[in-house]
């Protein structure tokens, strides 16, 4: 008996490709695209994307933005930046994590300034000591020189001058260490911290990035998982009958379709509006300054959640198979769209795949409005990307609800 009642367990779950989705499928893709994430932001493959602005433009700078563009623990982009500022802008605007400006030979040891700013954005405050670090070992390993130069320079201020012995001594170093650069293998000098500063741009009033950041990324989840539970409705209505008298009597499945899509729109807004009140009271983020951008960012999400609930629910033959492709679908989307953990931290391969998950949008617009303070022409392009995919997923609902009827009648 006991086998029996084993293999009754074993060719329900097989015979249920949900459930075996479930059970199966999903647990591994999730820890697969964790373990890529985490791999990475626990010093795998994490490659900053920075942007680099040599105002100075000598034998040494040049030497350390060659070495920058060949390392393969960040990814230079071309700037058109050419000064401080620009490679601010490009922060703020998350073209980059980080922005990199030499305003100093750094080999000149009569500067009166750090030759070297790195410039970051507390919203990816992480990767300002990323690309410190690397900076810091590229100096060791391709500039050993300039490290001595500065060393000794040190050295000489709190003890005293040189000998001309000394100095001579120093500057045979110097040129040893200058052409052990070109070869291969551990060198032989160390860095000071006063070749490098870092600024961190961090909006005025703005509340914590991560707090920022969640409130959007949590939003998007959440109205994917209500969406979707409420959509299901639509089956149980099938199933009884009620939507085929509703169709042969008020013109159509279009009339189903919108009439619960306008109740998940506004069900969506009430359930964001919930979130971003206590983000904004309890934790100072701000939304009533962004008021418009917010209601435009938020109508086009909720209507993106809502569609794909409604179409989840229209193609789905039961309450069980459409409560197991949406949970499905709303985890995946979720980890992969950064609902879960933040896009910058993510392999850049992953990061390109993110852009098809709504949840990337979604929360790209709220991080431009409400950390990045943009202009509201600045979310325009995310918003009509989630309502593209809202129109899409509607006629998708309408066309797949119609086939599962005319199905059922014939």
């Amino acid at each position: 008996m006991i086998v029996a009642v084993f293999r009754a367990m074993l060719l329900a779950i097989l015979r249920d490709r949900g459930a075996f989705a479930m059970a199966f499928v999903l647990p591994p893709l999730i820890y697969v695209i964790f373990a890529a994430i985490f791999s990475v932001a626990t010093g795998g493959d994490l490659r900053v994307k920075i942007a680099i602005v040599d105002n100075v433009k000598t034998e040494s700078s040049a030497r350390l933005v060659a070495a920058l563009s060949d390392s393969r623990e960040l990814r230079v982009v071309t700037s058109p930046a050419t000064t401080e500022a620009g490679l601010e802008t490009m922060v703020r605007r998350s073209e980059i994590d980080a922005g990199l400006i030499i305003r100093a030979d750094p080999a000149d040891l009569e500067r009166r300034q750090t030759p070297i700013r790195v410039i970051g954005d507390a919203g990816r405050a992480i990767a300002v000591p990323i690309v410190t670090g690397h900076l810091l070992k590229l100096f060791g390993e391709y500039l050993p020189d300039v490290s001595y130069q500065q060393a000794v320079a040190d050295l000489e201020q709190q003890l005293g001058g040189l000998t001309a012995d000394q100095q001579r001594k120093r500057d045979a170093v110097i040129a040893d260490l200058k052409r052990e650069a070109k070869e291969p293998g551990p060198k032989a000098g160390s860095l000071r911290d006063m070749l490098v500063d870092s600024v961190m741009i961090k909006p005025a009033n703005a509340a914590n990035a991560a707090v920022v950041y969640y409130a959007g990324a949590v939003t998007f989840m959440f109205l994917l998982f209500a969406a979707a539970q409420s959509a299901m409705s639509l089956i149980d209505e099938r199933e009884s009958g009620v939507v085929d008298r509703i169709v042969a009597s008020t013109g159509g499945v279009g009339v189903v379709i919108t009439g619960k899509f306008l109740f998940l729109l506004l069900q969506g807004i009430v359930q964001s509006a919930l979130i971003f009140a206590i983000a904004s009271f309890a934790y100072g983020v701000n939304t009533l300054e962004h008021l418009p951008g917010w209601i435009l960012t938020t109508v086009a999400a909720a209507a993106c959640a809502a569609s794909l609930g409604l179409l989840i629910a229209a193609a789905c033959q039961s309450r069980q198979q459409a409560a197991t492709l949406s949970n499905f679908m709303v985890l995946v989307l979720s980890a992969i769209g950064g609902s879960m953990v933040p896009r910058f931290l993510m392999p850049p391969w992953l990061q390109d795949i993110s852009w098809i998950t709504p949840n990337a949008w979604t929360i790209e617009a709220y991080h431009r409005l409400l950390w990045q303070n943009t202009p509201l022409t600045e979310i325009l392009v995310p918003v009509l990307v989630l309502c593209g995919a809202s129109l899409i997923g509607l006629v998708m609902a309408t066309v797949s609800l119609r086939q599962r009827l005319s199905g059922a009648s014939s």
